[in-house]
């Protein structure tokens, strides 16, 4: 005798995934055309603009001991440039005749602003430090960074001729350059010369020190312009009384 189960055979069900293959397949088709679409529209740049919350102070001040700068120059701008908001950090390194200031601020605030409030700052300083200090202020940006540098080496020419090489020969023609944006001249020896006034020879000639202070400063001006154009012949002199 046989026995029949009213109970039906159920079939498994169907995994969520293969009902719906053809929705999963048109969404993942659509996603590649948007992801092929905007790759050729994304620019493209070797320096991409990116606003790093930095802000870097130079300050060049010829050749004064480091303990001098210290004192006199870095301190006071550490000083001023702390009252400046959005600030976190300060961050300072001196060195004999230059010292670099670095500020960093959070990555929420606005860099060009920040920018205009430190030069507000150290221009409210600027007349406590000595006058023959240069400050420059720049924000941290890919061209902030030297993308090709040039070393000068001799073993028989002096330092200060090759200070004057690279200052008056190579610097002129090289910021001309098309897409050149700033040439820096480090390192090497400023010539400086050592004057000894004749005090006799200036009273018989009526000249002061005042003159001769004036004319030597107006001389080394005259001469610097002219040794910036290679065409121009700057041999001349000064002599007292002239």
């Amino acid at each position: 005798m046989a026995v029949l189960s009213a109970n039906p055979v159920m079939e498994p069900a169907s995994f969520w995934l293969a009902r719906s293959t053809r929705t999963i397949f048109f969404f993942a088709a659509i996603l590649t055309l948007i992801g092929v679409y905007l790759a050729f529209q994304v620019p493209i740049s070797v320096f991409p603009e990116t606003n790093f919350p930095r802000v870097v102070i130079g300050v060049d001040n010829g050749v004064m001991p480091v303990e001098q700068m210290e004192v006199t120059i870095t301190r006071p701008i550490e000083n001023a440039v702390n009252s400046v908001p959005g600030l976190q950090t300060v961050r300072s390194t001196t060195s004999r005749g230059s010292a670099e200031v670095s500020l960093f601020f959070d990555w929420n605030v606005n860099m060009i602003l920040q920018l205009q409030l430190v030069d507000a700052a150290l221009s409210r300083v600027a007349q406590t430090l000595p006058a023959t200090a240069r400050i420059t202020t720049n924000r941290l940006t890919f061209a902030s960074f030297p993308i090709l540098g040039y070393a000068l080496t001799s073993d028989t020419v002096p330092q200060t001729q090759l200070w004057e090489i690279a200052t008056y020969d190579l610097k002129p023609p090289l910021n001309r350059v098309a897409g050149v944006s700033m040439v820096v001249v480090q390192g090497g020896k400023v010539p400086e010369y050592h004057v000894v006034p004749n005090l006799a020879l200036l009273a018989s000639s009526g000249v002061t020190i005042t003159d001769l202070v004036n004319a030597i400063v107006e001389h080394h001006r005259l001469a610097r312009t002219l040794r910036s154009e290679p065409s121009v012949d700057s041999g001349f002199g000064w002599r007292p009384g002239a």
